[in-house]
This record gives C-alpha cells, sequence and structure tokens, in this order.
C-alpha cells in the first residue's frame, strides 16, 4: 500500500497482455478502503512546490498588492505633511 493515498485495493489478477512497450494487468477487486479521504488534496506550482489545498498562501485580506498600495498612501501623507 502506498503510505497517506487517497484510496487503496487488492484483485487477484486473471488476465495479462503484453504489449510494445505497455503491459496490461486485468483483475477483480477483492478488497477497498479509504486513506486519507477527509484530507485536502495536495497541489503542486512550479514557484512554491507542493502543498495541501487546504492550507491559505496568505491571510484573508493581506495581500501584497494591498501593502504596496497603503505604502503610497503612506509616502504620500508623509510627503504632504512636510
Amino acid at each position: 500500500m502506498v503510505p497517506n493515498c487517497i484510496a487503496w485495493f487488492t484483485c487477484d489478477v486473471f488476465d495479462q497482455i503484453s504489449l510494445i512497450d505497455h503491459e496490461l494487468v486485468f483483475g477483480r477487486i477483492t478488497a477497498s478502503g479509504e486513506g486519507r479521504l477527509k484530507a485536502p488534496p495536495l497541489l503542486y506550482s512550479s514557484r512554491h512546490g507542493w502543498r495541501v489545498t487546504g492550507d491559505k498562501a496568505r491571510e484573508p485580506g493581506v495581500s501584497i498588492r494591498d501593502q504596496l498600495l497603503s505604502r503610497i498612501v503612506d509616502d504620500t501623507t508623509t510627503e504632504s505633511a512636510t
């Protein structure tokens, strides 16, 4: 079994066909079960790598855009006061 898999099954193989570069395996499922179905799925990003999709990348209401706009307003207010 693959650790932390979403689901698993075991089967009895009843046929196998060899093709050019593939192997087809046919089986009857004899048992199955759930793994981490209640856990959020994983997401891959080339920038951030693997992460759980349930995790927030940032807190709600806090973004780089908002922080930059706040700095512009602060700089403008400071310049007006001098």
